[in-house]
């Protein structure tokens, strides 16, 4: 037993992923930690396949395996803060249910809490190549943010302080990794290298990653819309400038060309007003979100544990 930790509960939402199901079950319960007892906790987050079937198979099966069931698919954040709310434990470790998270690296999560006293462990993915889009969205979050989540990753291990925090969270548009790096907690890191899907596709496509991607920024900054009003105070140094040149040109010159500069301007200003339009927007239906205080997710069935 490692400085009192008996028992850490391990959050695994799943979404079509019927042929992972066993395989990261067995994978678990062969790990060996000094006395410390692992519960498998299954989130069903509306999958389409047999994934639910074979979770009550294990719950059945096994003691230590826990399944809930969501009604619909809310998204991997509120499936995660759905056994994050109905962890009992007084550690929580979340990983993928892909096995692209390594059962492996749990170990070295455990020792790591343990060993650091820290209130959070989170894996730090090692990308062979990682992608020119995950890196562009890295920078941009966090010069927007001033969070930090390259190489972040779900896949973490939490004390009951924080499993306290995510607990009491009211917040609609949840980003479990964004949340965890804004909150403060002390924080340790784990490399570990990001495994070969064994079976099934990702879930994410570019247009899901993208819309992740927006909604994770404009939760956590405010930056887009003073980058409004920046952009409005030079777009109006402009206007101020081309204004003097057509009087200049008006005045001293024969030739006249405010045509073409009068349709360049009026594009310029369209097409600012339109994205401006967009970012209040986005900002509007965070709060029209927010206000209409429905719940982040509904549990359909559990287990009978």
């Amino acid at each position: 037993m490692i400085n009192g930790i008996k028992l850490i509960e391990i959050i695994i939402p799943i979404y079509n992923e019927e042929n992972n199901i066993s395989l990261i079950c067995e994978e678990i319960f062969k790990l060996k930690v000094e006395k410390i007892k692992f519960l498998i906790h299954y989130i069903d987050d509306g999958s389409k396949d047999n994934s639910w079937k074979l979770i009550k198979d294990l719950s059945n099966k096994y003691e230590h395996v826990n399944g809930t069931k969501l009604t619909r698919n809310f998204g991997k954040d509120h499936a995660i803060l759905a056994g994050i709310q109905k962890c009992k434990s007084d550690f929580a470790l979340i990983m993928d249910g892909d096995l692209q998270h390594p059962v492996n690296t749990i170990i070295e999560l455990v020792h790591k809490i343990n060993s650091e006293n820290c209130d959070v462990v989170t894996g730090n993915k090692i990308y062979q190549d990682q992608s020119f889009f995950r890196t562009v969205y890295y920078y941009i979050f966090k010069q927007l943010t001033a969070i930090d989540l390259k190489n972040n990753s779900d896949f973490k291990i939490i004390n009951k302080k924080v499993i306290n925090f995510l607990t009491q969270s009211t917040e609609k548009n949840f980003f479990f990794r964004g949340m965890i790096e804004w909150s403060g907690f002390k924080l340790d890191k784990v490399d570990f290298k990001v495994g070969e899907r064994i079976h099934g596709k990702s879930k994410y496509n570019f247009s899901s990653l993208l819309h992740i991607g927006f909604n994770s920024i404009f939760s956590y900054s405010t930056t887009p819309l003073r980058l409004i009003t920046i952009s409005g105070l030079i777009l109006l140094f402009i206007s101020s400038l081309l204004f003097l040149r057509t009087i200049y040109l008006k005045i001293f010159s024969t030739v006249f060309d405010g045509y073409t500069s009068l349709m360049i301007l009026i594009l310029i200003f369209l097409s600012f007003l339109i994205i401006s339009v967009g970012v209040v927007g986005e900002y509007l239906a965070k709060i029209y979100t927010e206000i209409k205080y429905r719940p982040p997710y509904i549990i359909y069935e559990t287990t009978k544990k």
